[in-house]
């Protein structure tokens, strides 16, 4: 899906709009050449005001990336992105959305309700883990397969309008 596009993105400026060391790395496992730059989004979007935890996500990943957009828009900024990246995840359980824990506490306190948010799959936290449906990658802190669905969609509409 996304490997016949690999060679067309080397000429492309691609922006991820986030510092997640899981991101970066996620990214670069599939050889996509990037530029980091974390988002100055403010996180004050209330999961709460949206039907669904999805559209929660979503409009913060929006936000950063857009933010993220328009700084570089600016005049005198480096040249304008091809791609912009951004990423959001939360967890949620019974309609409530968990977000990053604050700190240790904080951490331990989702986690003494059994509640994820506090841990990583990829360490320790795998270890509470029974099972997954859906993309390993997405519970890691990227959703690996849509991006690259919807990145090769994007790449064949591009070919076919230019």
């Amino acid at each position: 899906m996304i490997l016949q596009h690999l060679n067309n993105l080397t000429t492309k400026r691609i922006i991820l709009a986030s510092s997640s060391p899981r991101r970066k790395e996620i990214l670069q496992k599939i050889g996509l050449r990037f530029t980091v730059m974390p988002s100055e989004f403010e996180e004050t979007l209330d999961p709460k005001s949206y039907s669904h935890p999805s559209q929660f996500v979503i409009a913060t990943a929006r936000g950063k990336a857009e933010e993220v957009a328009q700084r570089l828009s600016q005049p005198g900024s480096s040249p304008c992105p091809h791609i912009v990246i951004g990423a959001d995840t939360c967890i949620s359980l019974e309609g409530q959305v968990f977000g990053k824990p604050k700190d240790v506490d904080d951490a331990t306190r989702m986690l003494g309700k059994d509640k994820a948010g506090g841990y990583g799959i990829q360490g320790l936290g795998g270890t509470l883990v029974e099972g997954i449906r859906g993309d390993y990658y997405n519970v890691m802190g990227f959703p690996l397969h849509r991006f690259c669905q919807q990145l090769a969609l994007v790449l064949v509409e591009e070919r076919l309008v230019s």
